[in-house]
């Protein structure tokens, strides 16, 4: 029960946390919301967990689990190459255009 507890209170957090992203307007706030809410349902019942693994032809809910941890952290993977590959972009772009000041001012 106090794991129960724990978890609950831990995916509320994620929760609000996707909502304070979905008012920034950022795209991630809802994947991050919907996985969080299937969390939420799953450690609430852990009988449907069987049930759609049994339905998407998954041995054992743990399987289930266990490959929806890992497509979530490929996710999460993509999501933050993309992020560092804008800054780098932006820190180039930055740093010419600091650099043509430079020139211009000689």
């Amino acid at each position: 029960m106090i794991v129960t507890i724990f978890l609950l209170i831990t995916v509320s957090t994620v929760i609000l946390y996707a909502l304070k992203l979905i008012l920034n307007s950022d795209r991630l706030g809802f994947i991050l919301g919907i996985i969080g809410l299937i969390c939420g349902i799953f450690i609430i019942k852990p009988d449907w967990a069987q049930i759609i693994a049994n339905y998407l032809g998954v041995g054992k809910a743990t399987d289930l689990l266990l490959f929806m941890s890992f497509i979530i952290g490929i996710f999460i993977s993509l999501t933050i190459h993309i992020k560092i590959k804008k800054m780098h972009q932006l820190i180039t772009k930055l740093a010419r255009h600091i650099a043509l000041q430079d020139v211009n001012k000689n």
